[in-house]
C-alpha cells in the first residue's frame, strides 16, 4: 500500500508542478501593455481541439522609441461571418485597429497579443489541476501510511 501511496502522492507533485509553470507562463503579467496597430490579419485553421478557426494577427508597436513588429495567432470568443457560414476577422483584429501588446522589458522585440480564448480556458485549467493535484498529494499521504 506503501507503494501505491507513493505513486499517487508522485501524480500530486506532477500536476502541481504542471499547474505552477500554467500560471506562471500563461497568466502572470510578465510585461507592460503597449499599444500596437494591427498591419494584417486573418482567419487561419485553429489546429487546437477545442477551435476550428483561429485569427493570425501581424502587428506593429514601439517600445522605447523603437518600432517593433509582430505575429501571433490568436482564438478571439467569437469571429464574425464575412458570408454564409463563412467566419471572418472580427472588428478588434481588423487593420488599422488598435490593440494591447504585453511587451517584456527585458526583451520588447517578443511582444506578445493576449489570447482571449486560451487564456479564459487556462483561467479554468489551472484551478481545476490545483485542486486535483493537492487531492492526489493528500490521497498518496494517506495510502503510504
Amino acid at each position: 500500500m506503501v507503494s501505491v501511496g507513493l505513486l499517487v502522492a508522485t501524480v500530486g507533485v506532477i500536476l502541481l508542478v504542471v499547474t505552477a509553470s500554467i500560471w506562471s507562463r500563461e497568466l502572470r503579467e510578465t510585461g507592460e501593455d503597449v499599444r500596437a496597430t494591427v498591419v494584417d490579419a486573418e482567419v487561419v485553421d485553429s489546429g487546437a481541439m477545442n477551435a476550428d478557426h483561429a485569427v493570425a494577427v501581424e502587428y506593429e508597436y514601439r517600445y522605447d522609441g523603437r518600432p517593433y513588429e509582430g505575429l501571433d495567432v490568436i482564438h478571439p470568443n467569437s469571429l464574425d461571418e464575412d458570408g454564409p457560414g463563412e467566419p471572418g476577422v472580427p472588428s478588434e483584429y481588423r487593420e488599422g485597429a488598435s490593440v494591447a501588446v504585453s511587451v517584456p522589458p527585458n526583451h520588447p522585440e517578443s511582444g506578445e497579443l493576449p489570447d482571449p480564448g486560451f487564456q479564459a480556458m487556462y483561467r479554468f485549467l489551472v484551478p481545476a489541476l490545483a485542486v486535483t493535484g493537492a487531492l492526489f498529494l493528500l490521497a498518496g499521504g494517506v495510502l503510504a501510511l
